[in-house]
């Protein structure tokens, strides 16, 4: 968005303004109504257009500095007559004033930290490297020098992963006096698969290198190639599903936790499922995730995006329900009385803002700088007890929200409804009781971002591995997510998770006990294990 860009580009009321001039008096306004919807399809060209333009080169953030806001301000109040009012004089980040004519701020210098040290887990090997013999001697009286001690340094060295064939024989014992007693045997070792040839680590390694690292199976079956073992996709998609029957019933259990949670955080993906009798031989299904108390997550599927699969996952919810404008979840607030209390995203709302931001109708400045400040009144209550942050945000917040309300209000019906800005006024007064509501409780988060960024790895997956064979390998796909991503959520690696899970419940671990393997639990139980590689 160049400085001179509002200077260049005419307004509509100017524009139709001009073609009303050309056509003549007395001429119908037939031309000039369809003149504008043609303006308002190029300007959703043009966001479309930039929109791809941002996915393909610039930066997937929508954080805006506000140094940028505060130079678009200045351009606002040179083109005022392009706009529709000046913006109101509220600072900018934080709580302080800044002046848009004011030098930017020099940034610190960056301090140079010591290297980190190498993690605890990791097995050592001491190498040993003596003195060379011509050097052992003294150089001053020839005698043999006494060891004081060894310099210490590290280094990091890759072992490349292996796979091993484990031989069990199993001792066979006969009596050889009177031959009356049978043969013993020794028992068996648990098979996690019966007469299957893969192992629990086997089993867990398919499955968080294709949900967690993105290597569809071909890419696998590569690898596998390279250490000398033939592994089809067959057999190993046949893994991935047998895997996803082990790791069922703690799914189950963490959704079932997830719907007793205090708050629970919704979104949706798509996802491409395989379809022998669609005509396209490929169809669209859609994977839901649900994030309870910021520590369990869960993962549905479903053939399509009918309100039907939502509503009947959180068919036995009671409590609040955070996400966002899908009208498919209406239908739990409006029961009377609701048993589920809606709670909107501000990210959504600032999205369409900024969206609008990116089509130059630089108007959106005014709410993106408000909703900032809202942000910034978040991150100044990030470390504090929820009774502390609800009182925060009651003493702070309403004000701007006020504000910020009138300022929608007055412009609803100024604007193009089809227009960018147009669309994010409407979505966000539409949507202001839900959106306001977090001031209410300190347990509710002003956005639904969590639970988005574990979406990322849905959406980071199907770029490589494209497609799901079937409905039922993405019910399957849907039991992997939500151990993977409940695991992260506790910091804890899913490799090792789950190669301990899938053992303990092949080895027939008691129903009752199931929550133990929970990762919450199983974190508490291995305070020693792998932490996870990546944050949630």
């Amino acid at each position: 968005m160049g400085s001179g860009s509002a200077a260049k580009k005419k307004s509509r009321k100017d524009t139709l303004d001009e073609v009303r001039t050309l056509l003549g008096e007395g001429k119908s306004e037939t031309v000039v109504s369809l003149f504008d919807r043609l303006l308002d399809e190029n300007t959703r060209l043009e966001l479309l257009y930039h929109k791809a333009l941002r996915h393909r080169f610039g930066s997937k953030s929508e954080k805006l500095d506000p140094q940028q806001l505060a130079l678009i301000q200045a351009e606002i109040d040179a083109h005022r007559g392009e706009v529709l009012e000046r913006t109101p004089e509220h600072v900018i980040d934080e709580g302080q004033p800044r002046n848009p004519e004011a030098p930017p701020a020099e940034k610190p210098e960056r301090r140079r930290g010591h290297r980190k040290p190498f993690p605890a887990h990791l097995p050592r090997e001491v190498i040993a490297i003596p003195v060379p013999s011509e050097q052992r001697a003294c150089s001053a009286c020839h005698q043999e020098m006494a060891p004081i001690g060894a310099e210490v340094s590290e280094r990091v060295e890759l072992v490349p992963a292996r796979l091993e064939i484990r031989r069990y024989e199993r001792e066979k014992l006969a009596c050889s006096h009177c031959h009356g007693g049978g043969v013993v045997t020794a028992p068996a070792p648990v098979a996690v698969v019966d007469r299957g040839l893969a192992g629990p680590g086997l089993l867990a390694h398919v499955v968080v290198s294709k949900h967690q690292d993105h290597l569809p199976i071909y890419r696998q079956r590569q690898i596998f190639g390279r250490q000398g073992i033939d592994l089809s996709q067959a057999t190993l998609g046949r893994f991935s599903m047998q895997a996803a029957a082990l790791g069922l019933p703690i799914a189950q259990a963490i959704r079932e936790r997830v719907l007793s949670a205090y708050v629970l955080q919704t979104d949706d993906t798509h996802l491409r499922v395989l379809d022998r009798d669609h005509p396209d031989g490929v169809r669209k299904g859609f994977l839901w995730a649900y994030v309870g108390d910021a520590r369990l997550a869960c993962f549905d599927y479903t053939p399509s995006r009918a309100q039907d699969g939502p509503l009947a996952f959180l068919a036995t919810r009671r409590g609040w329900v955070q996400a966002d404008a899908y009208s498919g979840y209406d239908k739990l607030f409006s029961e009377d009385p609701p048993r589920c209390r809606e709670v909107g995203c501000w990210a959504h709302a600032r999205r369409y803002f900024h969206d609008a931001l990116e089509a130059q109708e630089h108007a959106a400045v005014v709410p993106l700088r408000q909703i900032q400040q809202l942000y910034a009144i978040e991150s100044s209550l990030r470390d504090v007890a929820p009774e502390i942050r609800a009182k925060g945000r009651q003493d702070q917040a309403p004000a701007i929200l006020a504000e910020l309300h009138g300022w929608l209000e007055s412009r609803r019906d100024r604007v193009a409804p089809r227009s960018p800005l147009g669309e994010a006024i409407s979505y966000t007064l539409n949507q202001w009781k839900a959106l306001s509501v977090y001031l209410e409780d300190g347990k509710l988060e002003i956005d639904n971002t969590r639970v988005e960024r574990l979406m990322r790895m849905v959406a980071v997956g199907r770029k490589n591995y494209l497609f799901a064979g079937s409905d039922e390998g993405a019910r399957a796909g849907a039991v992997h997510y939500t151990l993977i991503a409940t695991a992260r959520l506790h910091a804890i690696d899913p490799q090792a998770y789950l190669c301990d899970v899938y053992e303990k419940i092949a080895g027939g671990w008691p129903q009752r006990r199931l929550d133990e393997l929970l990762p919450d639990a199983w974190a508490r139980a291995h305070p020693n294990a792998p932490p996870s590689p990546l944050p949630a």
